[in-house]
This record gives C-alpha cells, structure tokens and sequence, in this order.
C-alpha cells in the first residue's frame, strides 16, 4: 500500500513538473524558392533559435525539490516560446512566410 502511495506521488511530482520544451517549426513558404533552400535556410534558422534558447535558460539541472523543478519548468516553457517566436522572425527576414 505504501509503495502505491509512493509511487503515485511520483507520477503526479513528474507531470506537474513536466517541462514542454520541444521546438515547434511552422511550415513556411516563399514563392520561388527550391527545396534545398528552404532546407539549408530552415536548418540555419533553426540553429541560431537553439542558440537563443539556450541564452535565455539557465541550463543546468534544476533545483531540487517541487519548488525548484517547477521554476525550472517555467523557465524552459518561457525559453521555448521565445525561440519558437525567434524562429519565424529569422524566417521572415528570409523573405518566407508561415503557410
């Protein structure tokens, strides 16, 4: 019983905690422009959007404890938002537009 309780301490810990860090890339389009450009332009946007990620996060392991883990998902959050805004822009420099 105590193991149970335990164990569903922690599944509720980690989902609450849980960071949502994955990058989301629009499909972007511009009139004439071939396939590889779109890819080698997407790639180097997509590089410089995790270099700006990676400035705004503290990086590390985050602290321990509910506290700790949920300031370092917050950070992660807001550090993902901006880079996903970097991204478009870099792409909108490029002349594309989000489809």
């Amino acid at each position: 019983m105590i193991r149970i309780v335990i164990l569903l301490s922690c599944i509720l810990l980690l989902s609450i905690t849980a960071c949502h860090t994955q990058m989301i890339y629009p499909v972007m389009i511009k009139a004439g422009a071939t396939d590889q450009q779109l890819k080698t332009d997407a790639l180097d946007c997509k590089m410089k959007a995790a270099d700006f990620k990676s400035k705004l996060s503290s990086g590390g392991a985050p602290s321990f404890g509910p506290i700790g883990m949920a300031k370092h998902k917050k950070e992660m959050n807001e550090a993902t938002e901006e880079a996903n805004k970097f991204y478009v822009e870099c792409m909108e420099e490029k002349g594309y537009s989000v489809k």
